[in-house]
């Protein structure tokens, strides 16, 4: 089916020498399958080595262990959090219960990460081509996705490890890209199926789609909005029913308690996007520039369904603002788990499809070239963060003269600073880690793993840096008490907070009241309650909670037996020591 659109440029003025040989490379692509498929693995590449790959880190830290007890149920007994796993409603992870029990998880996951990456960009390109109609639009915005980008709550568009959110963006990419092609039903068919997936990605998808299906009203009729929805909820059933039979309650009461915990400890950037703690004011204004960036591209060079995108982007931030406004007026438990402000990863693809549309259009009648061409391009695929590709946007589209020498320059050492910057902050990891962190902490966990008891409880450090950093249960397969990392689990299970936080309470005394919305400082509040406690400490918590084992950095010593120990971490066997005077009650509680 022919895209809608503009024209290809076969059929358009031509622009500079340097223009019409990457308009003919462009060509070249759309005309052979084989050639795409190529440049979207190179690009897949570039992008997992400059991101970075990581397992058993982030959002890894609970699935892994979820499905490792899938596979093998009488793992973590009793352990409250995995228990959460009836509850996470996405049939992804059950692939990969074949590789967990053959031993090949890691791989099976790092190859999945490369598939769902390149398909990624195969669908940027569909969708670029569906608007636009332009092979050397779509090879643009492909190379504008290579590298990282971030919005609004500070996800990259591509992450760094494998999650299903992100092998539901390319589905949702692929129905953005049918329904502009006038296959409205089968759009919606692919929404369907990917629920099944990630329903809460699929969530934002439907309001951007519904509100470019509002702008076609006259085109698409009542008939189209019937279609669409039966066939997505036809597609969606099996997902649904797994809802309605866990759970088929909308719990809208507000639990200040909950808001509170979670909020400050790790979520407040997500919930209230336009109101971030200091240190991520940078991350808002990124955001804002990302929709700055749609709107002035759309302006620049209007696609023939510019007012479908126009809706699209429009209702996104429309999501961001109702984020912001439940969170202060009406913070039910049920609006506040849908995470609206998560629709900025979709947002900000789009604008960045529309960006290089209009710098495609620019470059084809040479309303740009040489330095402000090269400044405004190189500012849309290197920097990370739209505030600096506006920037750099502006710089280009200006009218006084700018040489390529002076544009590459800046462009690099503007890079280079920020590179550096969240190098230094932790934030940036590039690099593939298949296997997985393995320093001293990962060392004591396989060392738990090989020799305690699967019932055991362990007492561990609970303030893990989660970007890069595994969780207790993630190579260990045993239960930890309560760790920081829980939150983001109980920011989708609110019912189980208010007994989560007098375990966390017990290994990270007054943490929780001291929370400050800051991450990386609630990291540095946790880690120094935890080291504060002593063998009379531990003795309590095994006590009330029959912990079997005590996990402590180097050096610090307890008046316990010694387990094991490595450069970085001892274990402490309480059985011997604690259980005995538990019985007795010489300890207490």
């Amino acid at each position: 089916m022919t895209a809608q659109g503009l024209p290809v440029e076969v059929d358009s003025p031509r622009g500079s020498i340097t223009w019409r040989r990457f308009s003919g490379l462009a060509e070249g692509l759309r005309r052979s399958f084989a050639r795409r498929a190529i440049f979207f693995l190179l690009a897949a590449i570039v992008n997992i080595l400059v991101t970075g790959y990581h397992t058993g880190t982030f959002d890894q830290i609970a699935l892994l262990p979820m499905l490792r007890a899938y596979a093998d149920p009488g793992l973590y007994p009793g352990d409250p959090i995995i228990g959460l796993r009836t509850q996470h409603y996405t049939f992804f992870w059950f692939v990969f219960l074949p590789a967990l029990r053959a031993g090949a998880l890691e791989a099976a996951l790092f190859l999945v990460h490369v598939a769902a990456t390149w398909a990624t960009f195969a669908a940027a390109w569909e969708l670029a081509m569906a608007l636009f109609g332009s092979p050397a639009s779509a090879a643009l915005a492909v190379g504008a996705l290579t590298l990282p980008h971030a919005g609004f709550v500070g996800f990259p568009l591509i992450e760094f490890s494998l999650l299903n959110r992100g092998v539901a963006l390319p589905l949702i990419l692929l129905a953005f890209a049918l329904y502009f092609r006038g296959r409205s039903v089968a759009a919606f068919a692919v929404l369907g199926v990917t629920y099944n997936l990630h329903l809460v990605s699929v969530h934002f998808a439907l309001v951007m789609l519904g509100a470019a299906m509002l702008a076609d009203r006259r085109r698409v009729g009542a008939r189209g909005f019937i279609r669409g929805g039966a066939a997505f909820l036809i597609a969606a059933a099996p997902v649904l029913a797994w809802k309605l039979a866990v759970d088929p309650t909308l719990d809208l009461s507000i639990r200040p308690a909950w808001l509170e915990g979670v909020g400050r400890g790790m979520f407040w950037h997500i919930w209230h996007p336009l109101d971030p703690p200091p240190a991520l004011v940078w991350v808002m204004a990124g955001g804002v520039c990302g929709l700055v960036l749609g709107g002035l591209a759309l302006r620049a060079a209007p696609p023939k369904q510019t007012s479908a995108v126009r809706a699209m982007l429009m209702a996104g931030a429309g999501l961001l603002v109702a984020q912001e406004a439940i969170a202060h007026l009406w913070p039910a438990s049920a609006l506040m788990q849908l995470q609206l402000s998560r629709v900025c990863v979709l947002l900000l693809l789009v604008a960045y499809l529309c960006a290089a549309h209009a710098l495609a259009e620019a470059l084809r009648t040479a309303r740009l070239s040489g330095g402000r061409a090269l400044a405004a391009v190189l500012s849309l695929i290197v920097f990370t963060l739209p505030v600096l590709t506006v920037g750099g946007w502006i710089a280009g589209w200006r009218r006084r003269p700018l040489s390529p020498a002076a544009a590459v320059i800046l462009v690099t050492v503007i890079t280079a600073i920020c590179a550096s910057l969240l190098f230094a902050a932790g934030i940036w990891r590039p690099g593939i880690q298949g296997s997985g962190p393995n320093g001293p902490w990962e060392e004591a966990q396989r060392w738990a793993r090989d020799h305690t008891p699967r019932d055991a409880i362990f007492v561990t450090p609970p303030g893990p840096i989660i970007l890069y950093e595994s969780d207790w249960r993630v190579y260990s397969e045993r239960q930890t008490l309560a760790s920081m990392s829980d939150l983001l689990e109980l920011a989708l299970q609110p019912g189980a907070f208010e007994a989560w936080l007098p375990r966390f309470e017990a290994v990270a005394p007054g943490a929780a009241a001291r929370f400050t919305s800051d991450y990386f400082g609630n990291v540095s509040i946790v880690r120094a309650a935890y080291a504060g406690l002593g063998s009379a400490d531990f003795e309590k918590i095994a006590c009330r909670f029959s912990a079997r084992y005590a996990v402590v950095q180097q050096p610090t010593s307890l008046n316990f037996t010694l387990a094991y120990e490595n450069k970085g971490y001892r274990i402490y066997d309480l059985e011997t020591s604690v259980t005995r005077r538990c019985r007795s009650g010489e300890v207490s509680q």
